[in-house]
């Protein structure tokens, strides 16, 4: 997950679900990752995007981009 806007609405609509962790957080500034993590009690903040996809203990991946970033099948 990335700092986002949007990704507040993820962590609420996700939070009575007995099977979801929320383990990290990455931005392209660590900084802004660490605050953005502390503030929602997320354990983990990464610096960089490649360092969370190195992160043994997560599973899978949430990203979040604006509609215009989609690309739909055929594209």
């Amino acid at each position: 997950m990335s700092t986002a806007a949007i990704n507040d609405q993820v962590l609420q609509g996700c939070a009575d679900s007995q099977i979801v962790e929320f383990h990290a957080v990455a931005s392209r500034n660590y900084d802004k990752a660490k605050d953005w993590a502390d503030a929602r009690g997320i354990p983990t903040a990464h610096g960089s995007y490649e360092s969370l996809l190195r992160d043994d203990a997560v599973e899978a991946i949430y990203v979040s981009l604006p509609n215009s970033m989609h690309v739909g099948l055929g594209d």
